[in-house]
């Protein structure tokens, strides 16, 4: 007897014929909303550290295995176990994978299959939003930005100092080049955010997400847009 492991997603085609089938979706954290994790798949070491690291991952791989070999014993018949996520790149593949390393080590035969793997990534909206809360210091793509203050003040002083860098084109320092280099990488960082906010607010149709979006866009209409409060371990403007 087998027990065969699938890794799929959700989001490219329904779950494969399984036995036992665990859906990750709302259970896990996502590393697509991680932007150090999103264009990896949890064949990377990295991206299958922080599925295992994420709180109740071991366990529900441990009580999965221990479930699938307790149906073979038990019917003497093959078993197969699937593990779905969105788009079958991140969460599925390093539970597959976390599932099929406590099978070998028990000394078990088991073969596993990621079947989305090397799929593209889904768009941002397609990506749920997990429903419990996120203690831990690295946030989710949506939380990252907060309201300065002083915002109103710090747009103000921008524009201020756009207007006078354009009154004097063709006398640019080094000093101001690298200052509006900086203002367009900030732009675009935002001008993703953005989107990707919209993105989840449409598609969750979740009032929370809207009204951040909306409160978001609002803010956004000045350019330069102020600071932003973000966490360290993400990467973008400071």
């Amino acid at each position: 007897m087998t027990i065969r492991i699938i890794s799929f997603g959700y989001g490219h085609a329904p779950a494969p014929e399984a036995d036992l089938v665990f859906d990750l979706r709302a259970l896990l954290r996502n590393p697509f909303h991680n932007p150090e994790l999103k264009h990896g798949t949890g064949l990377d070491q990295e991206v299958y550290d922080h599925v295992r690291d994420t709180p109740g991952a071991e366990r529900l791989a441990f009580n999965a295995v221990a479930t699938a070999r307790g149906l073979a014993g038990d019917t003497g018949a093959d078993v197969t176990l699937a593990w779905g996520c969105t788009g079958g790149r991140h969460r599925s593949v390093g539970l597959a994978r976390l599932s099929h390393e406590l099978l070998l080590g028990v000394g078990e035969e088991g073969t596993i299959e990621h079947r989305d793997v090397a799929k593209a990534l889904l768009p941002a909206g397609v990506h749920n939003r997990p429903r419990h809360t996120e203690s831990e210091s690295i946030r989710y793509t949506a939380d990252v930005v907060s309201m300065p203050s002083d915002g109103d003040n710090y747009i103000s002083a921008q524009r201020a100092r756009i207007a006078e860098l354009q009154s004097r084109p063709d006398r640019l320092t080094r000093e101001d080049a690298r200052w509006l280099l900086d203002r367009l990488a900030r732009a675009d960082w935002y001008l993703e955010e953005l989107r990707d906010r919209i993105d989840d607010a449409g598609s969750l149709m979740n009032t929370s997400y809207v009204s951040s979006a909306l409160d978001y866009t609002r803010w956004s209409r000045g350019t330069p847009r102020g600071p932003v409060t973000a966490n360290a371990n993400l990467p973008g403007p400071r």
